[in-house]
């Protein structure tokens, strides 16, 4: 279980990951273009830093620094190298978002380097909606660095979170939170799904016959396992990038505008990014309690009972914490 919150400031494990990210971007980039903050920046005021914890380890960690003109700018994201593509920097990615929209800031910056390790941070950031800019503040435009900047449209002024009131008639989709549990599947296969984002978009209207997810897949990143299901139609319809149809045996590849739909009992299915671009894509579900999902490639069988998705193999034995009751997605994924 992941947990991300305000870091302790006195936790030795916090300090050595900041240090450490202090440290290794030197290797990346000259000294006169690291602007790594330096621990005594973390004690003061101005800047907040969370840490993701998977139970008694530090995954990583990622801060807000108040820039004092209505923006906020994000600084030091980091996982560790033991919880790479995990989704942990999307967690705290979205913390930081949600902090930001609840202060009001009107937009988030940031900078980062230039070299290619730092392209799957970059991808990242995209996927939240960060595009690149000019520089800000008082940082070079000297070669080494790349600047990204996010337009936010809080709550208090647009009312467009979706997580907020059901008294919200409609919203910003794009703005929706990141569903926490990244996926509902028992591991060795819950970790596949590690490139993948959920936002759900109906609960938040009290829709209850279907669920509705906006979903990010990061280059390398998988929709489900390939599977079917015995009652539950799907439609799936592409907002940005080109990810690949698995359906069947055949392989097809989308781009945005096309749309594809799956109907219980039919082929078994499943989206990949094979691309070098986040792809962004909506999926409906109708909510079905008699429910059971097939996955042809894989041993595992799903069954949905009161309680929420069981997970078994296919000898019909429960795998370890198979059983998750998540009420903001009809999916079993």
């Amino acid at each position: 279980m992941i947990e991300i919150r305000i870091a302790d400031l006195t936790d030795p494990a916090v300090r050595a990951l900041v240090e450490y990210h202090k440290e290794d971007v030197y290797d990346y980039s000259p000294a006169e273009s690291v602007f790594a903050l330096d621990w005594s920046e973390f004690e003061g005021p101005g800047v907040t830093l969370w840490a993701a914890h998977a139970d008694d380890e530090v995954a990583g960690d990622a801060a807000l620094r108040d820039l004092g003109d209505g923006s906020g700018e994000v600084k030091c994201m980091r996982t560790h190298w033991s919880f790479l593509r995990q989704g942990i920097g999307r967690r705290l990615l979205n913390a930081i978002t949600d902090e930001a929209q609840k202060r009001g800031y009107h937009s988030l910056r940031l900078e980062t380097g230039a070299a290619p390790f730092f392209l799957p941070a970059i991808r990242l950031y995209e996927s939240f909606g960060f595009r690149e800019g000019p520089p800000y503040g008082h940082y070079p435009d000297d070669g080494f660095l790349r600047f990204f900047h996010l337009e936010l449209k809080n709550e208090k002024d647009l009312k467009t979170k979706a997580s907020a009131s059901l008294e919200k008639f409609a919203v910003d989709a794009s703005l929706a939170s990141t569903r926490q549990q990244a996926s509902n599947y028992p591991e060795p296969f819950a970790s596949q799904m590690s490139q993948r984002c959920k936002q759900p978009l109906g609960d938040g209207f009290g829709l209850s016959a279907f669920g509705v997810n906006r979903t990010t897949l990061l280059p390398g990143g998988v929709s489900a396992l390939h599977h079917r299901h015995s009652h539950q139609d799907e439609f799936v319809y592409v907002l940005e990038g080109r990810p690949t149809l698995h359906i069947g045996t055949d392989a097809i590849v989308l781009a945005p505008g096309m749309c594809a739909g799956f109907a219980a009992n039919g082929l078994p299915h499943h989206l990949s990014n094979e691309t070098d671009e986040p792809v962004v894509y909506l999926e409906v579900g109708n909510r079905h309690s008699a429910d059971t999902v097939d996955y042809p490639h894989d041993d595992l069988v799903a069954r949905k009972t009161a309680d929420g998705w069981l997970f078994t193999n296919k000898a019909g034995q429960p795998y370890p914490m198979a059983r998750t009751a998540d009420a903001e997605d009809s999916l079993a994924k």
